[in-house]
């Protein structure tokens, strides 16, 4: 866990890499900020059939360059879920195991953590999915930070994110031909 995932007192909520757990909404109020609800991401681009519930956190992506001169204005997250050891995926009509997209960015497991999960787990983080808050708000609101990613996880997350999200037209060849 140690080597991509930290846990210390004092940790900021705003701090690059900072893994903040999304505070219990309704589905409404969740689909409202998020543009779906917990069970459509969950099914639809997670491809989890079990378990029904997971719970949601926000990964802080900003550039390396833009924390070290912080400026005022939002600081960009992206949503993620901790997905719990012995997770289940969803299947098609014939068994077969259904893919997630490439935009879901998924962890090594990780052992267990007791204020995240009782079990191994990992995180999923989904590029597709970005939500800005404030310093203000970050406060205001009290988000629980679980932790951070070490900035070399946190670069790769947020590299791939900005470079799919900032070109039209990329194309990432993963897998090869």
């Amino acid at each position: 866990t140690a080597v991509i995932f930290e846990q210390f007192a004092g940790i900021k909520p705003y701090r690059r890499g900072a893994v903040l757990a999304v505070p219990l909404l309704s589905d409404e109020a969740f689909a409202e900020r998020f543009g779906a609800k917990p069970g459509e991401l969950r099914g639809s681009v997670l491809k989890i059939d079990e378990p029904k519930n997971l719970n949601w956190v926000l990964v802080q992506i900003q550039a390396a360059c833009d924390f070290s001169q912080p400026k005022r204005g939002p600081l960009p997250f992206l949503l993620g879920a901790v997905i719990p050891a012995g997770y289940k995926l969803k299947t098609d009509k014939n068994g077969k195991v259904l893919s997630q997209p490439p935009s879901v960015w998924n962890s090594p497991e990780l052992s267990s953590v007791e204020s995240i999960s009782n079990s191994k787990f990992h995180f999923a983080v989904l590029h597709g999915i970005t939500y800005s808050l404030t310093r203000g708000i970050v406060d205001k609101e009290n988000y629980k930070v679980l932790g951070r990613f070490k900035d070399q996880v946190t670069s790769a997350i947020a590299y791939e994110h900005h470079s799919n999200g900032s070109r039209p037209g990329y194309v990432n060849l993963r897998g090869g031909w």
